[in-house]
């Protein structure tokens, strides 16, 4: 088994089992260039044909030039460097997309993440995550939330978080 990267600084989580694991896991994914890694965390293409096609060809696109041998992290001053602060996650204030998956796709949950990352440069930008709980209490990290206007209804409207996460 493949030893995941950690971000630099840590101690941040990682693993499904809780919605700040699944999004740090995606960020670093995105930083190490981790192929394997981003296909575990993000979440099955669901949905009608529209969605699921736009959402398998951004998934295709996303994948390329992922290292799925040899993880990496880039070196240029404009890659990302690490993660820098992470903040608890959060419900949406839109009850719209929590009836929705649990009625229509059986999920148990939805919630965003922010964090703020981190480049070579030293410059800083934050982001925001929005994650899915599947049936099994999994979570998973949705990639383009606007390919879902209902799943990510309110999701840009809501404020920028202010409890920073801190393991228990």
């Amino acid at each position: 088994m493949q030893k995941k990267p950690t971000s630099i600084p840590g101690p941040f989580p990682t693993g499904p089992t809780t919605p700040e694991g699944a999004a740090c896991d995606f960020m670093r994914a995105n930083i190490f260039g981790d192929g394997k890694l981003m296909r575990e965390v993000v979440v099955p293409p669901t949905g009608g044909w529209q969605v699921m096609g736009t959402y398998k060809k951004f998934s295709a696109y996303l994948l390329q030039g992922f290292g799925f041998e040899k993880p990496h992290r880039g070196t240029k001053p404009t890659d990302l460097k690490g993660i820098r602060k992470l903040y608890e996650a959060r419900s949406l204030t839109d009850p719209a997309p929590k009836n929705l998956i649990q009625s229509t796709l059986k999920w148990h949950d939805i919630k965003f993440v922010d964090l703020v990352l981190e480049y070579n440069n030293g410059s800083t930008e934050p982001r925001r995550v929005l994650v899915v709980a599947t049936r099994r209490d999994l979570w998973f990290v949705h990639p383009l939330p606007r390919t879902s206007p209902l799943l990510s209804a309110g999701l840009e409207q809501e404020p920028p978080s202010k409890k920073e996460w801190r393991r228990l």
